[in-house]
């Protein structure tokens, strides 16, 4: 049986879309709105960064130590106030903006969520985030969102060593919500990100992001931050992504697609076209109707 292909992959990607959490409450659309705990990377240079993060083969960043023990070689000593006991920090290699309390905390808090979704749910929602868009929107207000995002993981060996960072299988990808957002409501499209960067790929990114946002007065930076990103159908929308090859040639999928290209070859299998449906009896049954309507609400 013959199918649309090209048809399939855009139904594909239009359910995908609906999927997508649009709202103020999404990090992904105004990290400065966020609850969730972030950490804006201060040292080294982004470009620096993305070099030796994204472009290295398996690389691996030890996170600044935060502790409560006496201080020794290489360590700093953190003042000590009312709220929090001294402190010593160990530097890694990368700072972040914020104080060493605050470091312990957030940090803390985006690795247990981080290794909580991914053993409860499969999912990968951690992301170290390069280039960040300032824009305003009359729903959203001032927002900050970012823009590329390399997926992620932690690693602990212990309550008294560092946390290592390293990249995760899961494919690099541009913001999904902010790229659907800007492109419904404003008519603007963010630049892709390539398939495979170079050294110029970040600075020509950034450039060109700058670009296209530049008639509506919005302004593109070079910020970097850690943080999770998630929202209830990820899992979904991830899944539609990863098993888009396998979708595109099976033949349930391409009938909720309308992508046959063969619309007798449906009836001996036993599947009704549209038109047979609208002869059925009202009070016929549609089995996977409200199947399509409770997969979206998961």
């Amino acid at each position: 049986m013959a199918f649309d292909e090209e048809k399939i992959r855009a139904q594909l990607r239009k359910w995908q879309e609906r999927l997508l959490d649009l709202t103020k409450s999404n990090p992904l659309l105004g990290l400065n709105r966020a609850r969730v705990s972030k950490l804006r990377v201060i040292a080294p240079d982004p470009q620096d960064l993305f070099r030796t993060f994204v472009l290295a083969d398996e690389p691996v960043i030890r996170m600044p130590l935060v502790w409560r023990k006496p201080p020794g070689p290489l360590l700093t000593q953190v003042e000590t106030t009312e709220e929090a006991p001294a402190l010593q920090l160990e530097p890694g290699d990368v700072e972040f903006d914020a104080t060493a309390v605050d470091l312990m905390r957030r940090l803390r808090r985006i690795y247990d969520n981080a290794r909580t979704t991914v053993e409860e749910r499969g999912v990968t929602t951690l992301y170290l985030t390069f280039g960040t868009l300032q824009w305003r929107d009359e729903g959203l207000g001032e927002s900050t969102s970012p823009l590329w995002m390399i997926p992620c993981e932690l690693t602990s060996t212990g309550p008294t060593t560092a946390l290592r960072l390293k990249r995760s299988d899961d494919e690099m990808q541009l913001n999904p919500a902010l790229e659907v957002y800007l492109r419904e409501r404003h008519k603007v499209s963010l630049p892709p990100i390539p398939e495979e960067p170079d050294l110029k790929s970040l600075s020509q990114f950034l450039e060109d992001a700058n670009t296209a946002v530049r008639e509506q007065g919005w302004t593109v930076s070079k910020e970097v931050w850690l943080s999770t990103y998630t929202f209830e159908a990820l899992v979904i929308h991830q899944d539609l992504k990863a098993m888009s090859g396998t979708a595109v040639a099976n033949r349930i999928v391409a009938a909720f697609a309308r992508a046959s290209t063969e619309a007798r070859a449906l009836r001996p299998s036993g599947l009704r076209t549209a038109s047979m449906f609208c002869r059925l009896p009202r009070r016929f049954q549609f089995p996977f109707f409200p199947l399509i309507q409770a997969s979206s609400r998961l």
